[in-house]
């Protein structure tokens, strides 16, 4: 791999807003203390939420019948211990890894996309059913999704010798890429930095550096940029982006009104952001689905600012503060003049 392109792909497409930033850095901040850890007891229940979330966008289980929303939290907890023990290897210390809290780790989120989740004895699962996750948990390991594959047959790209054809892989595939993996990052010292630089800008930590996320980047490379092909349309990917059309501005003005009259004559920001969608939904005929993400973001801005966690409506709302946050940034992200609203109703400026 080539040092300067290796960085001007990572920087072409690198979105520090998309889900998996936001995931990584709040594992970060868990495991800044070195006996605390996403998988541990505290933390189990909010990281598979999480994950329940994030992956389905991520279309790590789509096109098989499988029960991914029972059996994850299952394997989650049954890997609780092999994952404490491979958090503390990054990629650039892969094979001095155990074997053995890799493998278990490799059946228990490799049968998630298996039907009845049932392991299977030749070890082949679909290797996203791993990777995707695993990416998330532990950051030294690609996605190896299709366009992963197609990326990695690509002879400027420095293409992975024996690689499979298929999209189900054996323990031993998986383990062999990594391992060569393993030697591209140790003898280009350049990429290993710049990703040491990268994460410490982005996430303020060296602590654990993802290099299976800046692998996946790498390989995510968008066709125009490898050939000379016409660039191909683009679609809702893996990062999860939100496509919500910019509404005028005019929209907004039933949200400012309502908030600056709670604001003014201390009533509940609940009741009158409800009242704002009632209003503007009915008398200016904007999509109430669009109105559900906007109010829904600013509602659940407001309860982790203020700290009010457990008083918000669970059936209509993620079930832990990290997803809501992440869902929260993600809508905001694409609405009109949102940094205005967050400005001079709620004082949020310094959460964007």
């Amino acid at each position: 791999m080539e040092p300067q392109k290796f960085e001007e792909i990572v920087e072409s497409r690198f979105n520090k807003n998309s889900m998996y930033n936001s995931f990584w850095a709040w594992k970060l901040s868990i495991e800044a203390n070195t006996h605390t850890h996403i998988l541990d007891s505290k933390h189990l229940n909010d990281t598979c939420n999480c994950l329940l979330n994030i992956l389905p966008k991520w279309q790590t289980y789509r096109g098989v019948k499988c029960d991914y929303k029972n059996v994850l939290p299952v394997s989650l907890k049954n890997i609780v211990k092999a994952y404490d023990e491979i958090r503390h290897y990054n990629l650039l210390e892969f094979d001095k890894i155990p074997q053995e809290p890799l493998q278990l780790i490799w059946h228990e989120l490799g049968r998630v996309k298996e039907v009845g989740g049932k392991t299977r004895t030749n070890s082949d699962y679909y290797i996203i059913a791993v990777c995707k996750p695993l990416m998330f948990l532990w950051g030294q390991t690609p996605a190896f999704d299709s366009v992963n594959l197609e990326k990695m047959r690509i002879p400027s790209l420095c293409p992975l010798p024996n690689i499979p054809n298929n999209t189900r892989w054996k323990f031993s595939d998986w383990y062999n890429a990594l391992l060569e993996l393993q030697s591209r990052l140790i003898n280009d010292n350049k990429i290993v930095t710049y990703c040491d630089n990268k994460s410490l800008k982005v996430f303020k930590s060296i602590h654990v550096v993802p290099y299976g996320r800046y692998l996946d980047i790498y390989y995510y490379k968008d066709t125009e940029l490898i050939t000379n092909k016409s660039p191909r349309k683009k679609e809702k990917g893996a990062e999860g982006k939100m496509k919500i059309k910019k509404a005028p501005k005019s929209a907004w003005l039933p949200i400012t009104k309502a908030l600056n009259f709670a604001n003014a004559n201390g009533l509940s920001l609940q009741a009158t952001l409800i009242e704002s969608f009632r209003t503007s939904n009915n008398k200016m005929g904007i999509n109430a689905i669009y109105w559900r993400d906007i109010l829904r973001a600013l509602y659940m801005f407001s309860f982790i600012k203020n700290g009010i966690w457990n008083n918000f409506e669970k059936a209509h709302f993620p079930a832990n503060k990290y997803q809501a946050e992440a869902h929260a940034k993600a809508c905001m992200k694409y609405v009109h003049i949102a940094s205005d609203i967050f400005q001079t109703n709620l004082g949020l400026a310094n959460r964007l």
